[in-house]
């Protein structure tokens, strides 16, 4: 085996999920921002977010006193 390809292999691999985990948590706050900016008494859910923004979607909780629903 060689230890050079292997590393480089690793170290892109690497290189990936940090950049996917950076684009997650970029989508989410705009996600985060347009509840809050368009929507009385909701919030995220944190759930499942990543999957969740894989399929252009997000959870959103709804307080309306009464009782907590959730959308997505």
């Amino acid at each position: 085996m060689d230890f050079g390809k292997y590393e480089k292999y690793m170290n892109d691999r690497k290189a990936v999920t940090v950049e996917n985990n950076r684009r997650i948590e970029k989508k989410f706050a705009e996600c985060e921002k347009w509840v809050a900016d368009n929507l009385i008494n909701c919030g995220c859910v944190f759930t499942n977010h990543s999957e969740l923004l894989q399929k252009q979607s997000f959870m959103i909780w709804i307080d309306n006193g009464i009782s907590i629903s959730h959308k997505i």
